[in-house]
């Protein structure tokens, strides 16, 4: 019963590392001027993308593609895009359909359009939702890539690298043709996210190596260009309250907080578990590779976790202060000089001497920027202290710093509460020996019948391991948490008790790390099976379920009264853009059209319009608004959905 669809999509992604280009891009032959290093990589939250350098010269946009006939017949009548010769990374020529945005510029293959789920709405979201990610991305890094002209955003049959590739630094962007990879619902992931109006988590990544202007700052560690991405990317999921969809690509249907959750779990709590991890031992030198810790996973940690405890404007403070240095100096020399200029980011963004925190986790900082965050940010910090002498902090994870009896390791009791601040309470503990043996039989699971369980055995290689949980998860919505210690590598996979089907897109983990995710479940599952699946390393594991409250995806927050008035003026009016779904009081309505951006903004709370006029010759002849709350610069609730005028 081994999830063989999950198998041969991980098989196909083949995940490739980093890439390098060199030279200048000529005119018609671009492919000449990279040379392509395909790198094997372990399989993870980063699988799906590859990075290209920047090539010294510039892409610009005539560089790409090239008027062309159209070769086929267009299954469309409107809304169809141009006709174009795209020429990709490898030197391919492609017949494509070109749609140009206020940013962005997407070839799309002829074939797409015979499918009606690409239809024209699809296709003005698509191109839409990465103008939008483009100017968050220009917004919170306050910078844009090099090159002239649109960025271009190509799906081809074989892109550079992998799924996915994203030139650092620069304009330009190749994603797999979406026929070859589908989502977890077994829908075209591009396509069902653009109907949604949000860009797939490939897009958001890959972008994301675009806009990494500062590499040459923090680059002294193996794959740094996915430190950027483990940063910036990821944030930008809560930054913008986007969260992802039922779509998304292996990490579906995420609320904003569970997709730092899911990479928390990746990054920061897989180094607290490692014994005598240091940042000298596991990031600048890279020795913690051999138990599934990354150097640019445990750099990230230690971001992601600062800004679990201090919030959005952690993201903000931190690229501002990456920005004013480059600003003002050359990137520094040294290991431990870069690493200074992280740890001073960080605790710009956290505003709060972070050094306390480093300690805790026995990373490395110089004197001299010890005592310029000191002086800096003279305030006690809260989060380092033990207050109640349990030997845990805040920071390391202690929820209850008044109360001995809860912190990390502490034993769980039937009391209501989570005493050792795992996320569970009153948990069932299931472990594997002679009274407990753990079945391998499906149609035999063993009877857990604990909608909240931790289930901790030993996998042997190409076995599977069935449970039966409680029918009390029928319809909900599952926390799922699975932790290699320290060699099992294989999947969980949510069933129904019929296994006609997998309920839940199983997911992986490997080599002493841990993966979260967050599956929906249908009703009359009867109960619902899961399952522990050996794929190619032995070894123990621990497996974590527990009902949520959090309903995901929620309704939109809002949407736009149009009204054409005289003169070729329109007015905007955002209604039901109620406060509930932002995580702080809003100040300010931001507006956004298609083809032209951010057009302007209001008072949260006032009855006033926005009167707005477009541009002659700019953006469609159909045109969407959408509203968007902000508290100051901030984004506080996702952008609302559009109105087509």
């Amino acid at each position: 019963m081994t999830s063989r669809k999950l198998l041969s999509q991980l098989a196909h992604l083949g995940c490739v590392a980093m890439l390098t280009a060199v030279g200048a891009v000529s005119q018609g032959a671009p492919a000449t001027s990279l040379t392509i290093e395909r790198v094997t990589a372990a399989l993870g939250p980063g699988h799906d993308c590859g990075v290209v350098r920047k090539a010294p010269a510039g892409w610009t946009e005539r560089e790409v593609y090239r008027p062309a006939p159209r070769r086929e017949a267009l299954a469309c009548s409107s809304d169809c895009g141009e006709s174009v010769t795209y020429h990709s990374w490898k030197g391919a020529d492609y017949a494509m359909q070109r749609f140009a945005g206020r940013y962005v510029q997407v070839f799309v293959p002829p074939a797409w359009f015979a499918d009606a789920r690409f239809g024209p709405e699809t296709r003005r979201k698509l191109l839409d939702k990465l103008d939008l990610l483009y100017t968050y991305y220009k917004e919170v890094v306050g910078a844009e890539p090099a090159g002239d002209g649109l960025l271009p955003i190509a799906f081809v049959l074989e892109p550079g690298c992998g799924y996915g590739c994203g030139i650092v630094g620069g304009k330009g962007i190749e994603i797999a043709d979406d026929r070859l990879c589908c989502s977890a619902r077994g829908d075209l992931a591009i396509w069902g996210e653009a109907a949604t109006g949000l860009a797939q988590n490939a897009l958001v990544h890959e972008m994301a190596h675009n806009f990494d202007v500062f590499g040459a700052y923090f680059e002294y560690f193996e794959d740094a260009g996915h430190y950027w991405t483990d940063v910036v990317n990821v944030a930008l999921y809560d930054y913008t309250r986007s969260g992802t969809t039922p779509y998304t690509f292996f990490a579906e249907s995420m609320t904003p907080e569970e997709v730092l959750e899911y990479w928390r779990q990746w990054t920061f709590w897989t180094y607290l578990r490692h014994p005598g991890a240091s940042w000298e031992h596991c990031v600048r030198d890279g020795l913690c590779k051999t138990q599934g810790l990354e150097p640019k996973a445990a750099e990230a940690g230690f971001f992601h976790r600062v800004y679990q405890l201090y919030g959005p404007h952690v993201l903000e403070g931190f690229l501002r202060y990456l920005r004013e240095t480059a600003a003002r100096e050359a990137p520094r020399a040294t290991a431990q000089q870069k690493e200074d200029l992280l740890v001073e980011a960080l605790a710009a963004g956290a505003g709060a001497d972070v050094s306390c925190m480093a300690d805790q986790l026995r990373w490395s900082i110089s004197p001299e920027v010890r005592a310029r965050l000191a002086a800096a940010y003279p305030a006690a910090v809260p989060v380092c202290a033990d207050g109640d002498g349990d030997g845990s902090t805040p920071f390391l994870g202690d929820t209850d710093d008044a109360n001995p009896a809860i912190h990390p390791g502490a034993r769980e009791i039937a009391n209501g509460i989570d005493d050792d601040g795992n996320g569970l309470v009153d948990e069932a503990i299931v472990q594997q020996g002679a009274k407990a043996p753990f079945s391998t039989d499906p149609w035999h699971p063993l009877d857990v019948r604990r909608a909240t369980v931790r289930i901790q055995g030993r996998a042997e290689r190409g076995k599977d391991y069935y449970f039966a949980l409680g029918n009390q998860v029928d319809g909900q919505r599952l926390a799922v948490r699975l932790c290699s210690s320290p060699a099992f590598e294989g999947f969980v996979v949510a069933h129904d008790s019929q296994y006609r089907g997998d309920v839940a897109q199983g997911w992986w983990t490997t080599q002493g790390r841990c993966t979260a995710f967050f599956p929906q479940l249908p009703r009359d599952l009867k109960p619902l099976h899961v399952s522990i699946q050996g794929v190619s390393q032995a070894g123990a594991y621990d497996l974590a379920v527990t009902p949520v409250a959090r309903r995901w995806p929620l309704p939109s927050a809002g949407r736009v009264v149009v009204r054409r008035l005289a003169g070729g003026v329109f007015s905007f009016r955002a209604v039901n853009a109620a406060t509930s779904q932002a995580i702080a009081p809003p100040t300010r309505v931001r507006f956004w059209v298609s083809g032209y951006g951010w057009v302007g903004e209001l008072p949260y709370g006032g009855s006033g319009v926005l009167r707005w006029r477009p541009a002659a010759g700019a953006g469609g002849a159909l045109r969407g608004v959408r509203a968007q709350l902000y508290r100051a610069e901030t984004p506080v609730a996702a952008a609302g959905s559009y109105t087509w005028f």
